[in-house]
């Protein structure tokens, strides 16, 4: 019996299960199906990394992506005109670029329910961790106001960008943006210029 070849990278087997995915959609994604693409056994995987935590990695991976194309917008649009709301908005938006570049991805991230109940703390966080791209910027008890309420919002959004991809209420792009832009006009509009005063 020959061996079995090895994984150069463990992150190799996190970029392509990320790939795969993206290709093929999550309902079909297997260990043995990841394997195959490797070109090693499915046992052979699990030397270096558990199925879960491969889809931890996956989901780590999505958020990484998105962050990244969130970055440039921050400072311009959220530090610039002081209105730390604005960044659900932003966030809203890439949601829905995401979403339009890898749909079977979004679908997982954000429908599977895999990510909210891992047992990786850090990855469940991930979830939450918008409102930590703003620090700062509002008291104490206007940010926890405003992470509920943010929250709320990219319920809304997420919601919407789903309904957007499966065609449901005829929803198409257009019509998912005014919805996302109304649903923040309601829940976040209020909150445009409340920061904190800078300490002196």
């Amino acid at each position: 019996m020959g061996r079995s070849k090895r994984v150069a990278d463990p992150g190799d087997i996190v970029q392509t299960a990320y790939d795969l995915i993206d290709r093929e959609g999550y309902e079909d994604f297997s260990a043995r199906r990841l394997a195959q693409i490797l070109g090693v056994s499915h046992m052979t995987l699990y030397n270096y990394l558990a199925f879960g935590e491969i889809l931890d990695g996956v989901i780590a991976r999505g958020f990484e992506e998105i962050t990244e194309a969130l970055k440039p917008r921050i400072p311009e649009e959220v530090e610039g005109p002081c209105r730390p709301c604005a960044l659900f908005k932003i966030i809203a938006e890439e949601l829905l670029e995401y979403a339009k570049r890898r749909p079977n991805l979004y679908r997982f991230v954000f429908q599977s329910g895999f990510g909210p109940t891992t047992g990786d703390p850090k990855v469940r966080r991930l979830y939450w961790s918008g409102i930590d791209l703003i620090p700062g910027l509002l008291d104490p008890v206007r940010q926890e106001e405003l992470r509920r309420d943010g929250f709320l919002f990219l319920v809304l959004a997420n919601g919407l960008i789903l309904a957007f991809l499966s065609g449901r209420h005829d929803m198409d792009e257009g019509s998912c943006r005014r919805n996302i832009e109304r649903g923040y006009s309601l829940i976040l509009g209020g909150y445009s210029g409340r920061v904190s005063s800078p300490s002196r």
